[in-house]
């Protein structure tokens, strides 16, 4: 399983990063060749932590009791992690 890891000390950052860039594979592949993603956050550049990571099989129900019981809403603005879809 591939997840994109995107994590910023702003609020939002996170989802201007999914705004800007829509988590799919081709993002995910060129994180992992080391490439530095940046998003415009109104008007300024915003330098965000961005991580390729890959897991073996990782049930998919595990992934959304994560995101419903553990994760806290504010927190997902700023530090999110997504499923990517090969």
């Amino acid at each position: 399983m591939k997840i994109l890891f995107v994590e910023s000390y702003n609020e939002y950052d996170a989802t201007m990063f999914e705004q800007n860039f829509k988590p799919t594979i081709e993002v995910w592949n060129k994180v992992k060749c080391g490439e530095i993603l940046n998003v415009d956050c109104e008007g300024t550049q915003e330098q965000l932590k961005v991580q390729a990571l890959e897991f073996d099989n990782i049930d998919k129900n595990f992934i959304k009791f994560i995101k419903s019981e553990i994760c806290d809403y504010d927190d997902l603005k700023h530090a999110n992690f997504y499923v990517i879809e090969e």
